[in-house]
């Protein structure tokens, strides 16, 4: 059988190619399917509420719960209190705990202002962290916790923090 250099070399090329073109089409329709989910997910704004029942007075110390929905992968949601007037905010040592299936939560319990905060104006707030923001906010508390010492809270929300809702806390 005579052996044709030139076919061989073309039916290879050819089949090659095939078999490298399948493969792209194929990385390309999973890459268009998870930009597609990606884009529903950044379109779709994660909403929640705090349910907690009651009223939210300072000084006390409740368990803040609501629910939320829609929350991005790598998401935690987290309880800050915020003193108004200086729009500083004191973060839950711990996460909140969300229900997988109904989207309720629930956070450790939340005492709201310190000494000498009598006559401040205070609101609780929850967001969604980053995995990042989580470990600053658990340095953060850590670090006010083991050190005895009082520790100015953030002046806002952490880069990256999703606001969720807030609540006002009535005074003493």
């Amino acid at each position: 059988m005579e052996q044709h250099p030139v076919l061989l070399a073309t039916v290879t090329t050819v089949v090659g190619s095939l078999i490298t073109g399948g493969a792209m089409y194929a990385a390309q329709s999973g890459n268009r399917a998870t930009d597609r989910q990606n884009a529903v997910q950044a379109t779709t704004k994660p909403t929640g509420k705090i349910t907690t029942p009651g009223i939210l007075k300072a000084g006390d110390k409740f368990r803040l719960s609501g629910w939320i929905k829609d929350v991005p992968e790598g998401y935690a949601l987290w309880a800050f209190s915020e003193q108004v007037s200086s729009g500083k905010l004191w973060p839950q040592y711990q996460p909140c705990r969300i229900d997988d299936v109904s989207g309720a939560w629930t956070c450790p319990d939340l005492r709201v202002d310190g000494i000498g905060d009598v006559g401040q104006d205070w609101q609780v707030r929850v967001a969604l962290v980053t995995a990042q923001n989580a470990v600053d906010i658990k340095a953060y508390a850590i670090a006010k916790e083991y050190k005895d010492e009082q520790r100015d809270g953030f002046a806002g929300l952490p880069d990256g923090a999703i606001p969720i809702h807030e609540e006002k806390v009535l005074e003493e």
